[in-house]
């Protein structure tokens, strides 16, 4: 079975990863420093709210060219908690009412990625760089809580490990 035969659609994945962003955010919220949404791991890299936005919108720019769609974005001017939150749910909600039937996998994308442009069969583009981008991005949210000294495990990035409170492979007690 090829890549674009997969049983399970990018939409299931981006949609599973949207819930945990969500997740995730919610942890931040509690557990973090008031000033976690413009922190960041070093000073040249975007801060926490704007890797959560971009994830968001990585989510769209795989699934709006591979269903057909024009590209979407729910961006909005709200740099809170409730903010990123909305972004989120219309970007969940914008892929569950969309049809993931007759996916396009041949359709050639053209993209920018920093100063490059660059033009991909849909497949390669969703696999080689629209889907390794949104993980990372979901993984700077994942660093930057952490750097920040919130609690958090690889349970909260992925929702499969659990670890009991404290639990380090360095110091096993």
């Amino acid at each position: 079975m090829g890549l674009s035969e997969s049983s399970v659609s990018p939409k299931t994945v981006l949609l599973r990863y949207l819930g945990q962003l969500r997740l995730l955010l919610d942890t931040l919220e509690r557990q973090g420093p008031q000033d976690i949404l413009e922190r960041r791991l070093t000073p040249e890299m975007f801060p926490l709210r704007t890797q959560v936005r971009i994830c968001a919108n990585f989510a769209l720019r795989i699934w709006c060219p591979l269903t057909g769609g024009e590209p979407v974005s729910f961006d909005n001017d709200d740099n809170t908690f409730a903010g990123l939150r909305r972004q989120l749910q219309q970007t969940q909600h914008y892929l569950e009412a969309t049809d993931d039937d007759g996916l396009n996998w041949d359709k050639p994308v053209t993209e920018r990625a920093g100063f490059g442009e660059f033009t991909l069969p849909m497949v390669d583009f969703t696999y080689q760089y629209a889907l390794p981008n949104f993980y990372f991005h979901l993984s700077m949210v994942y660093a930057i809580g952490r750097a920040s000294g919130v609690n958090l495990s690889k349970g909260h990035y992925d929702g499969f490990h659990s670890y009991p409170p404290g639990f380090s492979f360095e110091n096993p007690s």
